[in-house]
């Protein structure tokens, strides 16, 4: 069975955040599987949700537009452009890569994806109460107090629990 890596993005997150930890991790013939939320730019989506038109035709005109920007395959194309680098970076490793989007909780995507057994290692984003916590750890640093390590990313291995 072939071995796989997640790597959770949300929508403000870069792939070469995560790139740098990847590539230390997954070895020749393993797959990683990008997750990215639909749609992968929120902020265009919501701003693009409010169209003002003088006649009817304008308005029917500037909504085929929407849709058609935020349909799934053009979703799936941005994604696939947002993560050329990675692509080819990995590709260099001999690591296979796939881009897909989910829409909805990203745990149950994350669960869902477990619960197949083949996925050895998580990655994902580093919340942002541990991003203060690190620069609490930072700047208590100098008085032996706290250790401060700077990791942009979790790293976790799945368990599947058995019943």
């Amino acid at each position: 069975m072939k071995q796989k890596a997640l790597v959770a993005l949300k929508k403000h997150d870069q792939a070469n955040q995560t790139l740098s930890c990847l590539k230390e991790v997954v070895k020749p013939g393993m797959t990683v599987i990008f997750l990215l939320p639909y749609p992968v730019e929120v902020w265009p989506y919501l701003r693009d949700h409010w169209v003002e038109a003088e006649t009817a035709s304008a308005a029917i005109s500037a909504g085929r537009k929407i849709r058609d920007l935020y349909s799934w395959d053009t979703q799936s194309a941005l994604a696939e452009q947002k993560l050329s680098a990675a692509r080819e970076t990995l590709r260099e490793k001999e690591v296979a890569v796939e881009i897909q989007l989910y829409t909805g909780n990203l745990r149950s995507t994350l669960r869902d994806h477990v619960a197949r057994g083949d996925v050895c290692w998580i990655m994902k984003s580093a919340q942002t109460t541990d991003r203060l916590r690190g620069l609490l750890a930072a700047g208590l640093a100098p008085f032996g107090w706290f250790k401060y390590t700077k990791t942009p990313v979790w790293l976790l291995q799945p368990v599947v629990a058995y019943e």
